[in-house]
């Protein structure tokens, strides 16, 4: 029996860093390790609690040298020695023959760090949002929708033939969010139920500050989400006890408290596609104008409710938005995350064999796998919701849609009958003969 393929992944997490990268990194360790690959973390973060959710999942931890949270805090690349000194751990622990593939997911690396592991790895694959720094990389992936030119923002950055994956087509979610968007409660407006969760350390200390405006709204059932027990502050614990909130800590993901809510508080990252893939609206607060990109494009595109910046945004904010919920309703996300990315981001880490394919008709619920296709300049909103119409017309028709499968994974659809919608396989796959 061949060996398991080993996959290696390097990212950081911590009080100050915040869980994001090990959040969404691990959302594809879990997909790379259902389909038989032996993973291992490389990482700087020493907190038992953080390390314990890497191997909760079955990932072996590679402890490299501890470094100050502050240190890895930046959002620009480290020089090139420290980048260096950092490969030099790394490699020094590679198994014989290397890697089949790294992923990297890192702030601070960038490409001396990726040409460095180039001898040790057949593949290698970075996942970004800044667009601020070069990559030597197969394959670089952005879950990320800043407005219809977002394609075009890695073009000087990668070198040429690199694979995009980019869009909300490859949004890195635990698998649990496409089990529960199947079964997922209808959202009920006005909303009932709320949700307030500031990412897994709530950086920004904004949920006293929604919890004080929830105070005026008694008949509202809440519950409030923090990462871990550390950030559960005197001040947020005041805050819950006289809203009357519901605590919950370190959860392995968001999917069961999201999938029965009907209106999210909270901040933006990851969680901005976890609450579009079971259609929950959302009052959104960013951090600083540098995470305010993909919020600013959804909220203009009338998918969400932008606040501001944290340094703007009160209890006044917060009060005042959610009367315009319960008058109004939220704003209704569109049909474009299906949680799926994270298996798609695994298979072009580790690509499949053509006999994983399969075609099988598609089912109504899945407008998702078919409306949000492989980010080109142009596609947005008005696109989607051109898709989207066309998708549950031809569902209900004869004809339906086929969608192409790799290990139950949708990855493309055939071409419809009439012509009216051309095949498409994901830009990782390269068997043109299932279309």
């Amino acid at each position: 029996m061949p060996d398991a393929p080993a996959v290696l992944m390097r990212f950081d997490a911590g009080m100050g860093i915040g869980l994001g990268h090990l959040v969404r990194s691990l959302a594809v360790a879990v997909e790379l390790i259902n389909r038989g690959c032996a993973v291992t973390v490389a990482t700087r973060t020493t907190s038992p609690e953080f390390l314990a959710r890497i191997t909760d999942v079955g990932a072996g931890i590679l402890p490299l040298q501890p470094g100050s949270e502050r240190a890895m805090l930046g959002r620009e690349a480290w020089d090139s020695r420290r980048q260096l000194e950092d490969a030099e751990q790394v490699v020094a622990h590679a198994p014989p023959g290397g890697w089949d593939a790294v992923v990297v997911d890192h702030y601070c690396l960038s490409d001396p760090w990726e040409t460095s592991l180039r001898g040790c790895t057949r593949r290698i694959i970075a996942i970004d949002d800044l667009a601020n720094r070069t990559h030597a990389v197969d394959v670089l992936v952005d879950q990320n929708w800043y407005g219809e030119q977002s394609a075009g923002r890695y073009t000087a950055l990668v070198e040429p033939g690199t694979t995009m994956l980019l869009g909300p087509r490859f949004a890195l979610l635990h698998n649990a969010y496409r089990d529960y968007r199947v079964r997922s409660a209808s959202v009920r407006n006005p909303p009932q139920r709320v949700l307030v969760n500031f990412g897994g350390t709530d950086a920004a200390g904004q949920t006293a500050q929604a919890l004080r405006a929830l105070r005026h709204f008694p008949a509202l059932d809440v519950t409030v989400v923090l990462g871990t027990e550390s950030a559960v502050s005197p001040e947020v614990s005041e805050a819950i006890e006289a809203s009357g909130a519901q605590l919950r800590t370190a959860l392995p993901h968001l999917a069961e408290v999201l999938s029965s809510a009907d209106l999210a508080i909270g901040a933006s990252g990851t969680a901005t596609w976890e609450r579009i893939c079971l259609a929950v609206p959302a009052l959104v607060t960013t951090v600083s104008a540098a995470h305010s990109g993909v919020t600013r494009a959804f909220a203009e595109s009338g998918m969400l409710t932008w606040l501001g910046n944290a340094d703007q945004v009160g209890e006044a904010e917060y009060r005042g938005a959610l009367s315009d919920a319960l008058a109004q309703g939220g704003k209704q996300p569109l049909a474009i995350v299906d949680g799926f990315g994270a298996a798609r981001v695994a298979l072009a880490t580790v690509p499949p064999v053509v006999g994983e394919f399969t075609k099988r008709r598609a089912a109504r619920w899945e407008a998702a796998s078919f409306v949000a296709g492989s980010l080109r300049d142009g596609d947005g909103p008005a696109t989607w919701r051109s898709r989207e119409a066309w998708f549950y017309e031809q569902v209900e028709s004869e004809e339906g849609v086929t969608l192409i499968t790799c290990s139950d994974v949708p990855v493309g659809v055939a071409a419809a009958t009439g012509g009216t919608a051309p095949g498409s396989l994901d830009p990782y796959l390269h068997t043109e003969e299932l279309l």
